[in-house]
């Protein structure tokens, strides 16, 4: 199942490259203007969250003989997806996202974000290089007398009573 799991992550990465990769309702997702699709898998079948059942209703022809639901398409290791139809799934749902962005005016990003910029390391002066820090001797310790402790006093719920 991992195997089907990586190439339908990698077919989502070829047709939406500017998705950013996140867990969302505790599932691998994409996000392209909002959540675009996810998908996990169980014991028996993996699946395919398109997150909108409006993308599934326009493929009612090519998910005849897969096992559907509102927003989600099934399949296991010995019937996986077929490559073309999820590009073209993805691909509607890309399109419906940025569509939905442009009557938001959120302007549209077509390309992947920067990577971060790699963190700075310390540098090391030729000083502190040269002359290394020499270790201080350890001092004898004296063991130390247990202190004698007073006893604490119980409180009344905690005494015993005379019946």
């Amino acid at each position: 199942m991992r195997a089907a799991l990586i190439r339908l992550r990698k077919l989502i990465k070829q047709v939406a490259p500017a998705a950013t990769e996140t867990i969302s309702y505790q599932i691998p997702a994409f996000r392209h203007h909002g959540m675009l699709v996810g998908f996990g898998a169980t014991a028996r079948q993996g699946a395919l969250y398109v997150m909108s059942s409006t993308v599934l209703a326009g493929f009612t022809d090519e998910l005849r003989n897969l096992d559907t639901a509102k927003g989600t398409l099934r399949f296991t290791v010995d019937a996986p997806l077929p490559a073309a139809l999820v590009k073209r799934v993805v691909a509607a749902r890309v399109a419906q996202n940025e569509a939905r962005a442009a009557a938001r005016g959120t302007p549209i990003r077509n390309t992947p974000p920067p990577p971060p910029a790699p963190k700075k390391r310390p540098t090391v002066t030729a000083a502190a290089k040269a002359k290394p820090a020499k270790a201080k001797p350890a001092k004898p310790t004296k063991p130390r007398p247990a202190k004698a402790r007073p006893a604490k006093a119980r409180p009344a719920s905690a005494r015993s009573r005379p019946r």
